[in-house]
């Protein structure tokens, strides 16, 4: 972070055990004085390490296998405020109008009017400025770099659409209780104009329906990764 592609490929070219394993991968390093090659193929590594950092087995998800297999048991097991908080979100607080399916998302990008961190008008294009930086980057899916440049990857830049409603947000919430609690009362809400989202409304959470529903989203953390993908490896691979 805070770098540049120059001092990457320096770096990479340089180290012994980061050299051997570029190479047992990509074959020979380019030289270093025409970086972006080896930007791209570091990129792309790295991309393969965090695909591996997958959360699975978490307590609802044991709790869902046990409603498939008829587990009375298990299914006991499950929190009972967890289980309140499932009845909100796919009842009264329709949260799986937008988090569906098994990733609990729509895979879509949503403004839902969060307001700024000093209430001033919103400044930060995120999205919005993001998208014409995508395009015409030349690592993106349809680049000189990309392994496949003319596959869906590629194809997808063509649908990025540039409009007001894609201006980001600051992190405004420090805590999933700050979340909900936005969700229920739409407190400082910034409009989105015409293009916003029309389906967001005041949920009026009660604070136990609150509680009820952060007990379940809180059953939605995996279990640990493992030790092997959180530490170096020994010798190249």
């Amino acid at each position: 972070m805070g770098s540049d592609r120059g001092r990457l490929a320096r770096l990479v070219a340089a180290d012994a055990e980061l050299r051997g394993a570029y190479e047992a991968v990509f074959g020979e390093i380019p030289k270093v004085d025409a970086p972006d090659k080896i930007l791209a193929q570091t990129g792309k590594a790295l991309a393969a390490y965090e695909r591996t950092l997958v959360s699975a087995d978490s307590e609802f998800d044991r709790f869902a296998a046990a409603l498939a297999s008829g587990d009375a048991g298990a299914q006991a097991r499950y929190p009972e405020a967890a289980k309140r908080g499932l009845a909100l979100f796919v009842g009264k607080a329709n949260c799986r109008l937008c988090h569906a399916g098994p990733l609990f998302s729509d895979g879509e990008f949503h403004n839902v009017g969060v307001p700024t961190l000093d209430k001033s008008p919103p400044r930060d294009a995120g999205r919005y400025a993001a998208i014409e930086t995508v395009r015409n980057d030349p690592f993106n899916g349809a680049g000189a770099y990309s392994d496949d440049p003319k596959g869906a990857r590629a194809g997808e830049l063509a649908m990025l659409a540039r409009t007001s409603d894609l201006w980001g947000d600051q992190g405004q919430f420090a805590t999933l209780r700050d979340v909900l609690h936005y969700y229920s009362t739409l407190e400082g809400t910034v409009p989105a104009g015409h293009h916003g989202e029309q389906v967001i409304k005041p949920l009026h959470l009660t604070d136990g329906e609150i509680d009820d529903l952060l007990a379940f989203l809180e059953t939605l953390n995996g279990a640990e990764i493992p030790s092997e993908l959180r530490s170096a490896p020994a010798s190249p691979r």
